[in-house]
């Protein structure tokens, strides 16, 4: 799992609402996003799925 950190700055429609972190999350099957913000102990809004590549907003 490649774990790929950015900050609200570079995701300005992502983060109109929080100033969350949103971290883009390369994984092989979705519902591995929710095992990862598990293991984070937080809650998280899955926003969108591209080749495999889920991004991941902490809420």
């Amino acid at each position: 799992m490649e774990i790929v950190y950015s900050t609200p700055k570079q995701y300005p429609t992502a983060s109109i609402f929080t100033n969350s972190p949103i971290f883009l999350v390369k994984l092989s099957r979705p519902e591995l996003a929710l095992q990862c913000a598990t293991a984070w102990n937080t809650n998280f809004v899955l926003l969108f799925t591209l080749a495999n590549t889920f991004e991941i907003k902490l809420i």
